[in-house]
């Protein structure tokens, strides 16, 4: 993950996506316009970015194999209902809600 940060900025080295500090702690991010996030957040959003965009590049063979885009691939797999035989962890359960701020 190449997250770059300041106390005004954070970017990404993979993606054009960015975090600008706008006021009293909270952070405007490319991914979400018009929303505002933590700092936290906000870096965790440009790490999902860079983490996507490496799955992307990482699947483009078997996309192309396929005769589809990676983004293709990606969107068909999100679709479908998957279970993971991966235990999730206790300490760390899913995240399915982004809280904003404010």
């Amino acid at each position: 993950m190449a997250v770059e940060s300041s106390q005004h900025l954070i970017t990404s080295a993979l993606t054009t996506h960015e975090a600008r500090n706008i006021s009293c702690g909270l952070w405007e991010v490319s991914i979400l316009p018009g929303r505002k996030v933590t700092r936290e957040h906000a870096r965790t959003l440009i790490g999902a970015a860079d983490q996507l965009t490496v799955l992307l590049e990482e699947i483009a063979p078997c996309a192309e194999e396929l005769g589809l885009t990676s983004r293709e691939v990606f969107g068909l797999i999100a679709r479908v209902n998957c279970r993971t035989k991966r235990a999730l962890s206790v300490a760390e359960p899913p995240r399915r809600r982004w809280w904003t701020a404010g």
